[in-house]
C-alpha cells in the first residue's frame, strides 16, 4: 500500500502544478481536499487488497498536485 502512494505521489509531483496555474491553487488545493476525502472514505470501505490499493493511490496523485512548487502553496502536509 505504501508503494502505491509513493510511486503516485511521485509520478505527479512535476505535472501536477500545470492544473493549479491554469485553474488557480485554491481551486485545485480545494479538489486536492475533496479527493483525499473521498478517497478515504473509498479505503475505510474496500473490500479487497485491489480497491485498497487503488484508494491509497487516488489521493497520493492529489497531494501531489497540491504540494509541487509550482502548484499550490502547501508544505506538502499530504500523506
Amino acid at each position: 500500500m505504501v508503494n502505491a502512494y509513493v510511486l503516485t505521489f511521485g509520478g505527479f509531483l512535476l505535472p501536477g502544478g500545470r492544473p493549479a496555474d491554469l485553474l488557480g491553487r485554491r481551486r485545485v488545493f480545494i479538489s486536492g481536499l475533496v479527493v483525499v476525502a473521498v478517497a478515504s472514505l473509498a479505503a475505510g470501505f474496500s473490500e479487497t487488497e485491489g480497491q485498497l490499493i487503488a484508494a491509497r493511490a487516488a489521493p497520493a496523485a492529489s497531494c501531489s498536485a497540491a504540494s509541487s512548487p509550482t502548484g499550490s502553496a502547501g508544505s506538502g502536509s499530504c500523506g
